[in-house]
């Protein structure tokens, strides 16, 4: 069965949209990942980094370092930037970790992915991991349409900001401009149509390239910041286009 939500099923796919995306690329791996969190070293482990370090190398350091399924961001220093090829045995292992611990079922490991660090317009840090935020989107797609939007940082979702002014640096970073959604709206439905059915895509600024899609989803497996005006309601996302 088709796993959606794995970065190898819809980057290539995305990708060849001809969007902004980050520099990105994977190595899958059978290896027996889950070991680690009880302190064992499995077999082929040391293969299996050799081949990230490998990656790395053609995206440079720091990188972001993310499974197929997520990143472990809000952990940030431990997980996903990762600063020189030191670092990396104790990131993979601080994601599968995360990996284990953040869902019920725990999340697949078996894809890695070794993406260039974008430069995003930092406002502040949060979270225990220092995580830098910025101006972010979530746009959500349907058969190729976008049914609703909203900014990526609801402010109830802060926590540990770096700031004591940081909502009135959060509300300046999720303004939203006419503009700004009119390009985000079109660069949303040039994605979405390589796409069937109901995905999320989230998009960062960055200093350099300005807008880039950074992430995908099913929908239905995506927050929604449903109080927000232009949130798209379950009826959107369920409607055949």
């Amino acid at each position: 069965m088709t796993d959606r939500n794995d970065l190898s099923f819809w980057f290539p796919k995305l990708a060849a949209t001809g969007i902004p995306v980050p520099r990105t690329s994977w190595i899958t791996t059978e290896v027996d990942l889950l070991a680690l969190v009880d302190g064992m070293r499995p077999a082929g482990f040391d293969a299996f980094l050799r081949e990230i370090e490998d990656k790395a190398r053609g995206v440079g350091y720091p990188l972001f370092l993310r499974t197929g399924h997520g990143s472990g961001k809000h952990e940030w220093a431990k997980t996903c930037c990762v600063r020189n090829r030191f670092e990396l045995a104790q990131h993979v292992v601080a994601l599968v970790e995360w990996s284990h611990l953040v869902d019920m079922f725990g999340l697949p490991t078996e894809t890695w992915v070794v993406r260039e660090m974008l430069s995003p317009t930092v406002g502040f840090h949060a979270f225990n991991g220092r995580m830098p935020i910025g101006r972010e989107r979530r746009y959500f797609i349907n058969n190729g349409k976008v049914v609703g939007h909203h900014p990526y940082w609801p402010p109830a979702s802060i926590e540990q900001p770096t700031n004591e002014d940081w909502e009135l640096i959060l509300e300046e970073l999720n303004r939203e401009t006419a503009e700004e959604v009119a390009h985000l709206t079109a660069l949303s439905e040039q994605a979405g149509a390589a796409f069937e059915g109901s995905w999320s895509i989230d998009w960062m600024w960055t200093v350099e390239r300005g807008w880039v899609c950074i992430d995908m989803a099913d929908a239905w497996d995506s927050f929604r910041w449903s109080e927000y005006p232009t949130a798209p309601t379950d009826a959107d996302l369920r409607a055949a286009a």
